[in-house]
């Protein structure tokens, strides 16, 4: 184990020890879970065969998460999945205390992704974008990209946040009127590039929005954004955004 920690913290990479990978690393993620039973953690009266416990799973675990992340970026990796496939036995009984410094990495996404920007920011460029009416032309990375991007991980943590467990604790502070203002920028958007040619981007962008659709607030201004007449209309089993583009479907709010 120490050798294996030695060689992970070192930095090498595969072609420096392709039999610590190929037979070592499996070999350990066969027998040590096998010992791990075996021992005082799942046995504490006693009598034990062996003395591994969760430590050793953890650190064994801990060494392959550095090697992974050591070799990331090379263009032959199909190693990392076997190694994935051999060490799941390790993850599904090791500690949860897994320290957070395990990979040398810091502990939040902002400090390891300086350059990424946080929740409001990126709602308030799309904002200014849409209201600036801004073509398709002009921000095909944010149509492409940021919107189906924020359609896929808005609601899932909106599911996490306050509004869908109000008595706590929360992941994140995620509610009903983030989806809103997302949904209003795509509608604006839409609005903004209504008449061009090609648009075939405003299909794909409908499908992405469906979940922000099915958990966005229901006070969704009628009259539509910026004002624009029938874009907005409320039959029975809700409201319809542009005929075929978005839709409620009936019982689903």
């Amino acid at each position: 184990m120490g050798d294996i920690g030695g060689l992970a913290d070192s930095g090498a990479r595969y072609t420096e020890m392709p039999h610590v990978i190929e037979v070592t690393l499996p070999m350990l993620c066969h027998y040590l879970p096998r010992w791990w039973e075996r021992g005082p953690d799942a046995a504490p009266q006693g009598p034990w065969a062996t003395d591994v416990t969760g430590q050793h799973l953890n650190a064994l675990l801990g060494h392959i998460l550095r090697i992974v992340v050591n070799n990331l970026g090379i263009d032959e990796a199909s190693w990392m999945k076997r190694l994935a496939v051999f060490a799941q036995p390790i993850v599904s009984k090791a500690r949860p205390e897994l320290p957070q410094g395990v990979l040398g990495l810091p502990s939040r996404v902002e400090e390891l992704c300086p350059d990424l920007p946080d929740l409001e920011r990126l709602m308030g460029d799309i904002g200014g974008l849409a209201d600036s009416g801004a073509r398709y032309t002009e921000m095909p990375h944010v149509i492409e990209v940021t919107l189906p991007m924020l359609c896929h991980y808005l609601p899932r943590w909106w599911e996490r946040g306050p509004d869908a467990a109000p008595q706590g604790p929360w992941a994140t502070d995620v509610t009903g009127q983030h989806l809103n203002a997302l949904l209003g920028h795509i509608l604006r958007i839409v609005v903004n590039n209504l008449g061009i040619d090609e648009a075939s981007w405003m299909k794909r962008l409908a499908v992405f929005a469906q979940p922000i659709v099915s958990k966005a607030r229901p006070e969704l201004p009628q009259g539509g954004p910026r004002g624009v007449p029938g874009l907005f209309w409320w039959p029975q089993g809700g409201p319809r955004v542009v005929p075929g583009l978005f839709w409620w479907p009936q019982g689903s709010r």
